[in-house]
């Protein structure tokens, strides 16, 4: 159950998400950007964008819980993990992606 959790989540973050608005780095940094405006403050990283939205779905699971909410989370933190590792210039290391956005797709064996 878990690893089909995982996979539907990344098929969500870098498949079909990615088919309808295009890449995920520069729409979650676009976001940041106007919740930065909205708040009056410096651009919101992108990485705490996708942790933000991750736990606007955890939120959305309490109570009565909806798989797609939590689908919707895992791929939020996923994306969180890969514009970390773009920004922090961590892929490649051991364990990261090498440099690909859909590394951590192919870490859960998609």
């Amino acid at each position: 159950m878990t690893a089909r959790l995982g996979a539907d989540a990344a098929r969500m973050a870098y498949h079909d998400r990615q088919a309808d608005y295009g890449d995920a780095s520069g729409n979650l940094a676009a976001i940041g950007a106007v919740w930065g405006e909205l708040l009056g403050t410096d651009s919101v990283p992108a990485d705490m964008v996708a942790r933000m939205l991750a736990g606007m779905k955890l939120v959305r699971a309490t109570g009565r819980i909806n798989r797609d909410d939590l689908v919707d989370a895992c791929a939020y933190l996923m994306l969180a993990d890969d514009v970390r590792e773009e920004h922090d210039g961590t892929a490649g290391a051991a364990g990261a992606d090498d440099g690909h956005t859909d590394g951590v797709a192919r870490r859960i064996g998609r």
